[in-house]
């Protein structure tokens, strides 16, 4: 009788893994989350992606800033919050307390106060 050996098999990838999302698809998942409606003049400032989590700084000169973590598989935000004030420790969001040190990292470069 043969011994049956192990079958090699390639990793496959996560199925929440997800390429980094576009400036554009970043911009209307926010709107989304804001009633809406964005300012016309809203743009990524940067983001950062870590496997499904994402962080981005949207930068509009006419309001002012807030900031953007997630979740998200391939089609979609899973979880996700928007805000101004990540870094307090009073304030921070739930989900960010949750995220990978890259993502806390790019989002609160100092840590948190």
């Amino acid at each position: 009788m043969k011994t049956p050996t192990a079958r090699k098999t390639s990793p496959r990838p996560s199925a929440t893994t997800a390429p980094c999302p576009s400036d554009s698809a970043i911009l209307q998942q926010v709107a989304a989350m804001n009633g809406g409606s964005l300012p016309q003049d809203a743009a990524v400032g940067g983001r950062k992606c870590a496997g499904s989590w994402l962080a981005a700084e949207i930068e509009s000169p006419s309001v002012g800033g807030i900031s953007l973590i997630a979740t998200r598989n391939r089609a979609r935000f899973v979880d996700a919050e928007i805000g101004s004030n990540f870094c307090s420790l009073s304030d921070r969001p739930a989900l960010l307390a949750r995220a990978p040190g890259s993502i806390k990292t790019f989002l609160c470069p100092q840590g948190f106060s």
